[in-house]
């Protein structure tokens, strides 16, 4: 096996192609992980109400003052 000086996906990602994939790349995560963090906020808070018959917004300061 051959092994790599790279630290990361992004840092080879620069050095394979330019500066600007890098960047794109790292937006793209961000992008994406704010959706997956929102869909998992949202998702419990969406049964937890046809459960309890609160709102959602309720249940989302709920969430945020336990955190």
């Amino acid at each position: 096996m051959f092994s790599m000086q790279y630290r990361s996906a992004h840092e080879y990602l620069e050095h394979r192609f330019s500066r600007p994939v890098r960047l794109f790349a790292s937006v793209c995560f961000i992008l994406l992980t704010c959706l997956y963090l929102a869909i998992v906020v949202y998702a419990p808070s969406l049964a937890l109400s046809q459960v309890t018959g609160m709102q959602v917004v309720f249940l989302f300061r709920y969430k945020k003052n336990y955190l």
